[in-house]
Order: C-alpha cells, then structure tokens, then sequence
C-alpha cells in the first residue's frame, strides 16, 4: 500500500470517529434540554386550552355578529309600528271635532255655582259641553268647580294643548272604567267626544272621594312628582280655586 493511500485512510478514520464523538455530545445535549413528561403533560394541555378558547371566540363572535342584525331588525320593527301608530293617532284625531264651548251652556254652569240668574262670561273659561242627562244626574256644582280648576290647571284653555286635542281634560292615562278610543303618548287616553272625557274626569273624582281623599292626597297620586310635577303647588291652586284648605276632604265638597 502506498503512503498516500495510507494517508486517505487515516483521515477517513479520524474523521468518522470525531463524527462520531460530535454526536455522542449532541444527543446528551439535547437529552438534557427535552422536556419531562410532566412538562409535556402540561405543554399538551395548555394547547387543548388555547384550541378551545378560540373556538369560543369564534362562537362569541358569530353570536354577536346575530345579535345585531337581531337588534337592527328589532329596531326596524319598533320604528315600523311606531310610525303605524302615530298615523293611526293623527288619522284619528283628525275626525275628532275641534273642542268648542256653548255660550249658553256656560251659562248654565256659572248659575249652578253662582246661585245667579245672570253672569258675565269670560271667553277664556272652557268647561264640557252640554251633557244629555236628566235633571237629576246633572252635577254637583262643587264636583264641577274642582273638574274644572284641574282641567284648566292641566291647559284645557290652550285648543293646542294635548288634553284638548285628546278631548281629556283631565290629562288622566288608561283606565280600566272609562271607555276610550285609543291610547296616545305616555298613555293618556284619547276620547271620541268631549263628554266622555268629562264623564270618565268626574268619575275618577268621585272614586278618588270614596276612598277618603283630601284635596292634596288626590293631586299627589294625580300629579306625581316622578312625572315632572309639582304635586304641593299644584294642589294649593286647586284648593284656592275652590276656596278651602288644602286637606280639606273631597266628601266635605261634594
């Protein structure tokens, strides 16, 4: 064998043993950095977790997604029948004569107050317009008197007031004893004709004196506070349009 040849095969040898050596370091290296099972355990686990909770994302998000389209169409909905009803209100209305005083009604009314045969009549008092009743189931003056101060008081003289327009003098919200028409804004019932929102504001009173109520203890449940009144003030004007205090029974007028 030739010195070469030796040569060749030395360096072959020395080099698949250095190989050798290097891979023998390497694979206790990476012995010694893989991971237990028990980090393995936990490393498989977290992975199922991070699956999962994208999963739910994913569902959270179409869930969403249907919600609001479920809100638009809601929406959409509400504004449709809102709209419905409002033109049903104004088709309505707009058959409802506007609320007009007899003259010679009202004089009727100021002589069962008064006592009088004659009184003058001021243009800016607005009282029902004649019932057809019989003599006996006209009504008491002192009813009339506080039927009228809370009529005014909630703006029966303005013709473009809601309770004129309502044909509610009493600005009063559904009931189950009156016979309304319909149902207008925040429930305040709507009255073909005037009368009946005379009769059903009488009828209320006279419910409201059954039960024991002095003039200020019907304004406060009348006018509650939480609706934006004065419940105190407005119950000392009534009280001063009848010219009693104001816990004066209502049995003690009538």
């Amino acid at each position: 064998m030739s010195k070469n040849k030796a040569k060749k095969i030395i360096v072959i040898i020395a080099t698949i043993f250095i190989a050798i050596i290097i891979l023998f370091f390497v694979n206790r290296k990476v012995a010694a950095v893989s991971m237990s099972p028990e980090r393995r355990l936990e490393y498989n686990e977290i992975n199922q977790t991070i699956s999962e909770l994208d999963l739910q994302r994913l569902e959270a998000e179409r869930i969403i997604i249907e919600t609001q389209a479920e809100l638009e169409q809601i929406n959409a909905l509400k504004t449709q029948a809102e709209t419905r009803k409002k033109n049903i209100e104004n088709e309505f209305l707009s058959f409802i004569p506007k609320a007009h005083a007899s003259q010679s009604f009202l004089q009727k009314i100021i002589n069962v107050i008064t006592g009088t045969a004659e009184t003058t009549i001021s243009a800016s008092v607005f009282v029902p317009s004649e019932p057809e009743t019989q003599e006996e189931d006209k009504l008491d003056p002192e009813l009339l008197q506080l039927m009228i101060a809370i009529a005014n008081h909630e703006g029966w003289e303005n013709p473009a007031n809601l309770v004129r327009r309502y044909n509610n003098p009493g600005a009063m919200k559904a009931v189950d004893w009156c016979e309304y028409s319909l149902l207008g804004y925040r429930n305040f019932m709507i009255f073909e004709k005037e009368d009946d929102g005379w009769q059903c504001l009488a009828t209320a009173l006279e419910r409201y004196r059954d039960k024991g109520a002095t003039i200020r203890s019907l304004i406060a449940r009348w006018a509650p506070s939480s609706d934006g009144n004065n419940p105190t003030s407005y119950a000392y004007t009534v009280a001063s349009k009848l010219g009693v205090p104001v816990d004066t029974k209502l049995s003690d007028l009538f």
